[in-house]
């Protein structure tokens, strides 16, 4: 089959294409509207769509309701609030390591750590630059309030001495892991101990001693080589804040880094897998699978003013982003060059909070898609941290520099939660619609299984899938516990725990 590369208007679907053809991988087809319409909500928003939702998506016949359900989604809070848990996950937000006394005085850091939850999503909601975001963090005044920048990124417990800081913020804001460098250089890495050194020395200073013991200086503050890319600046023995010849490499439209690893960070989030994978792993033997893309994606990024809704924009736009996830001959085993969409598990936030939507009453829908404090994507997202919850479906505790912390791998220990845990038990007891659907007197057998269709896996059923709901209802005791049967059962689909 011919690929004409120059029919796609996305660029991002021109470089994706130009190497299937390489490869003789045909692209599977377009997703349908209500695959489109979950995928996107969930990766956007952290959220299912509502059931008016989808039945009001899957009746607009305009061409362009697409990229308008994406502009919309842009402009909600809960766009703002899912992105803003994943900043906080690589920038080390821990509700325990930022405690005035480590695993003692655990309010405190849930204090703090909502704080810097909050911090983040005003920047993101407001859709400021991601440069001026990490600005905020990075010369933040360590002895002020939240108003003038974000401390506690440098207040934490974790960054008892300058090389732990150092690995932080190479971690956080160039996906870089410098761990090794620390003992020697790694035989695939470019980084010498030497390197390491320098770089750290940065850290070693009065300003930044906050929390730890004081300590002698190391005398000049001028790394040699400044991880190679600092040369062009000088830091001046008692220089008050030696973070700013470091934020005004980052803010260098050349970095190498700094801009590079959040465009591919983001990309990850959409596909599940970087276009440098792992994502906090940019080293020479560690090539980009598509460096074209992700050398247009990173420029276009960099010359949007490094506006963070630009390039979510621009990658769900893509032809590549709704792509089915039905596989053809061709690309079946196919899990690294976006040919097709790769069924992924949902976050563990994103499960919690669906679970919850999909037992709400009717009105209290958005109430639950919309309260922040009550969200595992909002303020929840630190109280749960370390739960048998957030655990059993890989959040992280945010205690370690790695990416990797995160794990959304299926496991069995998550169908033996879905199937018989206690939260899943009480979403259902004291589910209020499955109430409402008990008290009521003129219930209608198929629109309520549309219903719960609608409420968990976000499409219409099929036929054959009424006809075998409608025989289960038939030969309940009740028609609440019927329902509760059902909806339990679509909580534990592949369906329902997967974004695909």
């Amino acid at each position: 089959m011919e690929i004409d590369v120059t029919g796609y208007s996305n660029p991002i679907d021109q470089f994706v294409v130009s190497k299937l053809v390489k490869l003789g991988i045909t692209p599977s087809t377009q997703c349908t509207d209500t695959e489109f319409l979950r995928r996107l909500s969930i990766d956007l928003t952290g959220t299912l769509p509502s059931p008016d939702e989808v039945l009001s998506f899957v009746g607009d016949d305009s061409a362009d309701k697409r990229t308008r359900k994406i502009n919309e989604l842009l402009e909600r809070p809960s766009y703002a609030a899912w992105w803003a848990n994943k900043l906080c996950d690589f920038t080390g937000c821990n509700p325990t390591s930022i405690s005035s006394l480590l695993e003692v005085a655990r309010e405190d850091g849930y204090i703090k750590a909502t704080r810097w939850y909050d911090w983040i999503y005003e920047r993101i909601a407001n859709n400021e630059s991601y440069v001026d975001l990490v600005e905020g963090i990075m010369l933040a005044n360590i002895s002020s309030g939240v108003g003038e920048g974000m401390p506690y990124f440098w207040t934490r417990q974790s960054l008892e001495e300058p090389k732990d800081t150092a690995m932080s913020v190479a971690h956080s804001f160039l996906g870089i892991q410098l761990q090794c460098a620390e003992c020697h250089k790694h035989p695939f890495d470019q980084w010498t101990q030497n390197d390491f050194v320098d770089f750290s020395s940065f850290f070693d200073t009065p300003m930044l001693k906050r929390g730890r013991k004081g300590r002698s200086s190391k005398g000049s503050a001028t790394p040699e080589r400044e991880l190679s890319l600092l040369r062009s600046h000088t830091v001046k023995v008692g220089q008050s804040d030696p973070r700013e010849p470091i934020m005004d490499w980052l803010r260098k439209e050349d970095n190498p880094w700094f801009a590079r690893s959040f465009v591919n960070r983001v990309w990850a989030g959409y596909f599940n897998v970087g276009i440098v994978e792992p994502t906090d792993e940019f080293t020479p033997s560690n090539p980009p699978s598509n460096p074209e893309l992700l050398n247009w994606l990173t420029q276009g990024f960099v010359a949007s003013g490094y506006d963070m809704q630009w390039l979510h924009r621009q990658i769900v736009s893509s032809e590549t982003y709704q792509r089915s996830w039905q596989p053809n001959q061709t690309n079946r085993e196919d899990r690294r060059n976006y040919s097709r969409a790769i069924p992924r598990r949902i976050p563990a936030e994103v499960i919690y909070d669906a679970m919850k939507q999909a037992t709400a009453a009717a009105d209290q829908l958005e109430a639950v898609r919309t309260n922040l404090k009550r969200r595992g994507t909002g303020h929840l997202s630190m109280r749960m941290a370390g739960t048998h919850a957030m655990k059993v479906f890989g959040k992280p505790d945010r205690a370690i520099n790695c990416d990797c912390e995160r794990v959304n791998e299926p496991t069995l220990l998550q169908s033996i939660f879905l199937q018989n845990d206690p939260l899943v038990r009480m979403r259902l007891a004291s589910s209020d619609w499955i109430s409402e659907v008990g008290e009521s007197e003129t219930n209608d057998e198929a629109n309520l299984i549309r219903e719960a269709w609608l409420r968990s896996v976000n499409r219409p059923p099929t036929p054959t899938e009424v006809d075998r709901a409608k025989e289960h209802l038939a030969s309940s005791k009740s028609t609440k516990e019927g329902m509760t049967d059902l909806l339990w059962a679509l909580m534990n689909t592949k369906e329902f725990i997967l974004n695909h």
